[in-house]
C-alpha cells in the first residue's frame, strides 16, 4: 500500500517524537506534576524506575540517618535525588525544565536520534508494520515544538508567545507550550476550557475574539479571563452588559496584502476610528488597557510589523490621554515556524524587525507587556500527517502524465487530490 507523507518544512536534525494513532489506538494522558514542586516527587510513567530507585535508595539512607533528620531533611533529600535523576533524562536534556520533562513522559514521547523527514518516514514505516495500519495517523515532533520555543526565546525576549490554540489543539502539543511558560489564545468557549483545564493562569490568557457570543462572554466573566479584543462600538455595549470588568483590547487592522491568509477582511477596526472607539468605552464605564492587531497568517512584508507597531503607539497616545490605562500591546501571529538545512529556526529577520520597532515606539522601561499570537509558527513543524493512498489513477496529459489519487481523510471519508503532471509536488510517498 502506498502511503501519502504530508511534510511542512521539516528539517531538524534530531527529535522527539509523539505517535497519536487515529482511530487505531486512543492515547489516553497521565497525571503529571512538576518535581520543582514542594509536594512529594510523584515522577510520571517513564519516571517510575527512578521512583522504585530512590525508594530503595532512601529506605538504606533513612534507616542510617533517621535519629538524625528531621522528616523535613529527609523529604528533602529524596527531592533533591529526584531532581537529580530527572535532570539526566533525554527529556530534561531536551527541554531543559522538569514540567516539560513530565509532559513528554506522561505522554510516552520516544527519542529518535534521527530527525527530519528521513527519520519520520522510517519512525511510521515501523508503526504501519507494527499496527498494520490503513488509516491515516499523525506524528507529533515535540523536539520542534520545544525548539521553536527556545529560538522565540532567544529571538525576543520582550515579546511572551500566546499560542493560538485554533491553530491545532492537541493536548500534548498545549501542555508542553504550557510547561514551556507558553500563554494562550482562545477564540471560543471551547478554547478557554481546554486551556483552563491545564490549569493556566488567567494572566497567561487572552480571549481574541473581536466578536463574541454572550454565553462565551458569560463564562470568560465565570472564570475571571483578564483581556478580551473589541473592534466595533457594537462590541463594547455587549461586553457593558455581559462582563465591564474585564479589560478590553482594542484590535485595529494592520494587513499584509501578501499574507498567506488575509485577517482584515473579518476583524480589526480602522486606525482612525480608534479615538472614537476608545471614548465610547470610557462612556460606557470600560477600561481598554492595550491594543492588539494580525498582519495575517503568514506574512511575508516585514514592513507590515513595522507599521502595525508604529499606529499601535498612536491609539496607546489616544487611550492615555482619554484616561484609559494602556499596559497591554499584542502584536498577533503571521510567524512561520521553519527550519534550514542545518536545523536552525529562521527567524531572524522578522525578530529584528519587530525588536526594532518596539524599541522605538515600546521601549523597555515604558511599563507596556508586550505578547503575540504565534500559531502557525509552533504547529506547522510539529506535525506529520500519514495517509493511506487506496488508488490511483495515470491519465494522459498535454504535456505528459496527470496523476490522480484517493485518500483517506479525516473521520474516514475518502478524498480525491488531483496532481498533475508534476505528481505530489510538496508531498512524499511512503511505500
Amino acid at each position: 500500500m502506498l502511503w501519502l507523507l504530508s511534510l511542512l518544512s521539516f528539517r531538524c536534525l534530531s527529535c522527539h517524537i509523539l505517535v497519536l494513532l487515529l482511530k487505531v489506538k486512543k492515547l489516553i494522558s497521565t497525571c503529571w506534576m512538576c518535581v520543582d514542586s514542594c509536594e512529594l516527587p510523584w515522577l510520571p510513567s517513564a519516571c517510575q524506575h527512578a521512583k522504585h530507585s530512590l525508594q530503595r535508595h532512601a529506605s538504606t539512607a533513612t534507616d542510617n540517618r533517621r535519629a538524625r533528620l528531621s522528616p523535613h531533611h529527609t523529604q528533602a533529600a529524596k527531592l533533591a535525588a529526584a531532581r537529580a535523576y530527572v535532570r539526566k533524562s533525554w527529556q530534561y536534556k531536551g527541554t531543559g525544565k522538569a514540567s516539560a520533562a513530565a509532559v513528554l513522559a506522561s505522554f510516552h514521547a520516544r527519542h529518535v536520534p534521527s530527525g527530519g523527514p528521513r527519520g519520520l518516514r522510517a519512525e511510521a514505516a515501523a508503526l504501519i508494520e507494527k499496527h498494520q495500519l490503513d488509516d491515516t495517523f499523525y506524528i507529533y515532533d515535540l523536539g520542534n515544538t520545544a525548539r521553536l520555543m527556545q529560538a522565540w526565546r532567544g529571538a525576543m525576549p520582550r515579546v511572551a508567545p500566546f499560542y493560538a490554540v485554533k491553530c491545532n489543539p492537541e493536548p500534548a502539543l498545549l501542555r508542553l507550550l504550557y510547561a514551556l511558560g507558553a500563554g494562550f489564545d482562545c477564540a471560543s468557549k471551547a478554547e478557554l476550557e481546554c486551556v483552563l483545564a491545564l490549569g493556566v493562569p488567567k494572566e497567561r490568557i487572552i480571549f481574541a475574539h473581536p466578536c463574541k457570543r454572550a454565553t462565551d462572554l458569560r463564562y470568560a466573566r465565570e472564570h475571571g479571563i483578564k483581556y478580551t479584543t473589541f473592534d466595533t462600538a457594537s462590541e463594547l455595549t455587549k461586553i457593558a452588559g455581559g462582563y465591564p470588568g474585564v479589560g478590553c483590547v482594542l484590535r485595529i487592522r494592520c494587513d499584509d496584502p501578501d499574507a498567506r491568509v488575509p485577517l482584515g477582511l473579518k476583524y480589526g477596526a480602522d486606525p482612525s476610528e480608534g479615538t472614537a472607539l476608545l471614548a465610547a468605552a470610557r462612556d460606557l464605564g470600560l477600561s481598554v488597557v492595550g491594543v492588539s492587531f494580525h498582519v495575517g497568517s503568514g506574512c511575508k512584508n516585514l514592513s507590515t510589523f513595522t507599521a502595525a507597531i508604529e499606529a499601535a503607539r498612536k491609539i496607546f497616545d489616544a487611550g492615555s490621554a482619554l484616561g484609559h490605562d494602556m499596559t497591554l500591546l499584542d502584536i498577533g501571529g503571521g510567524f512561520l515556524g521553519r527550519f534550514d538545512d542545518h536545523g536552525h529556526v529562521m527567524f531572524g529577520d522578522i525578530a529584528r524587525t519587530i525588536n526594532a520597532a518596539l524599541a522605538q515606539h515600546f521601549p523597555a522601561d515604558g511599563g507596556v507587556r508586550v505578547i503575540a499570537e504565534p500559531g502557525r509558527y509552533f504547529a506547522e513543524t510539529s506535525a506529520a500527517l500519514f495517509t493511506p493512498v487506496y488508488g490511483k489513477r495515470d491519465r494522459p496529459a498535454a504535456e505528459g502524465v496527470h496523476k490522480d489519487y484517493w485518500l483517506t481523510g479525516e473521520a474516514g471519508r475518502g478524498c480525491w487530490v488531483g496532481c498533475g503532471r508534476l505528481g505530489l509536488l510538496s508531498l512524499g510517498l511512503l511505500r
